[in-house]
């Protein structure tokens, strides 16, 4: 399919260039980066230790073929070595599992020490005219407005802790988009994925006061989902927050509602420090710490109903830049019941215009039955990332 998509663009960007026009000029657009990062992680719970590196490297093409029309392939190469390869048995099968509609993840190497994966996180195609924007193909769909959790990220929802997936993932979709204004904006979109689960919802976002505000409302496989999402100022501070509700529409199911809410206030202070502050409510979350025992919560897949496994979490966060090349930050999420605690501390330092190494560290305790407040998994990184 790689193969065909190359070629197709080649043709009509060709076929672009033969009518010659003044007016516009078929480009191609490409960058990425290459990233490396060993990392070391422990369980004092377990008594175990692994030592594993990551080698990741990211393609992005977009290429304006003719006037309104635009197309995008993106992927990424992902070889994964040591002790997490080992570990795991199920990993390479997890990795080459696409949930999309079509499939564009393959494993290519596969080993005792080493497995090596690519997937087109992005191909699509765009036409836009005037206000109006449609696209076909592997997209992102952000309809959230919050800074931490999305609730109202119904097509694509992303791990607030895999902090090295920038560009979050996508789904299989058709989108169509119509700007009303500044920061109006009326959008319709249908997704379908591999087990046939579909998702096919509506948004309309506006501006009220200091407020941009926005209603969602549609299908979320087998729910009815409904929601609004607001972000605007609370005196010298932002105020922004998203909640979503899902109404089972299965007529022999007996599953209630499931309500996630979240808001989050950030603030900038004179001398550079940011803070954040937010929490997060999913009622169908964890309550005792006999629910969340032995649940992997860093490394888990989230959905927009699920997006942290606890009940009530936390947060808070700070972030300062010491000077114009290094800067740090510390995450801290907590959630009682489950009496859980994640540290979440980051360093970033700039080498060079397209060099950047970052060290990072994620650390998990949570109460246990029968053996109290225990260390469930530490990890450290470092990643050096060359972009270009």
């Amino acid at each position: 399919m790689m193969r065909s998509l190359v070629v197709m663009l080649a043709i009509t960007s060709f076929t672009a260039r033969g009518q010659d026009t003044t007016a516009f000029k078929p480009a191609l657009h490409f960058n990425g980066y290459v990233k490396g990062m060993p990392s070391v992680s422990w369980s004092p719970l377990l008594n175990t230790t692994a030592v594993s590196g990551l080698l990741h490297n990211r393609l992005n093409f977009h290429a304006d073929l003719l006037p309104g029309l635009r197309a995008g392939v993106e992927f990424r190469d992902r070889v994964f070595v040591g002790d997490q390869v080992r570990d795991d048995p199920t990993l390479a099968h997890g990795l080459e599992m696409d949930p999309g509609l079509v499939d564009m993840s393959w494993v290519w190497l596969k080993e005792d020490a080493f497995v090596g994966h690519t997937i087109i996180d992005r191909a699509w195609l765009e036409y836009e005219r005037g206000h109006f924007v449609a696209r076909a193909g592997r997209q992102r769909i952000n309809w959230g407005l919050d800074l931490v959790w999305n609730p109202n990220d119904i097509f694509n929802a992303f791990n607030y802790l895999d902090f090295d997936y920038e560009e979050r993932p996508g789904s299989d979709a058709i989108s169509l988009r119509y700007f009303t204004g500044v920061s109006g904006q009326v959008e319709l979109a249908v997704k379908a994925d591999s087990s046939d689960q579909r998702v096919a919802a509506g948004m309309y976002r506006f501006h009220v006061g200091s407020y941009d505000l926005q209603v969602i409302g549609g299908q979320y496989r087998d729910d009815a989902a409904v929601g609004a999402g607001w972000a605007g100022n609370l005196g010298g501070s932002g105020l922004k927050g998203e909640t979503t509700v899902f109404i089972p529409t299965a007529q022999d199911t007996t599953d209630d509602a499931s309500v996630s809410f979240t808001s989050t206030i950030d603030h900038s202070f004179r001398n550079g420090l940011y803070l954040i502050v937010s929490g997060l409510y999913n009622n169908n979350g964890a309550a005792t710490p006999a629910e969340v025992s032995g649940n992997d919560v860093i490394a888990r897949q989230v959905s927009p109903k699920n997006l942290m496994p606890f009940r009530f979490t936390g947060m808070v966060s700070v972030n300062y830049a010491f000077n114009p090349i290094i800067s740090g930050s510390l995450a801290v999420l907590g959630s009682p019941g489950p009496n859980a605690l994640i540290l979440f501390p980051s360093l970033l330092v700039s080498l060079a215009n397209n060099w950047q190494l970052d060290v990072f560290y994620q650390g998990y305790w949570q109460e246990v039955p029968t053996l109290g407040f225990k260390g469930i998994g530490d990890a450290g990184y470092v990643r050096v990332k060359w972009s270009f």
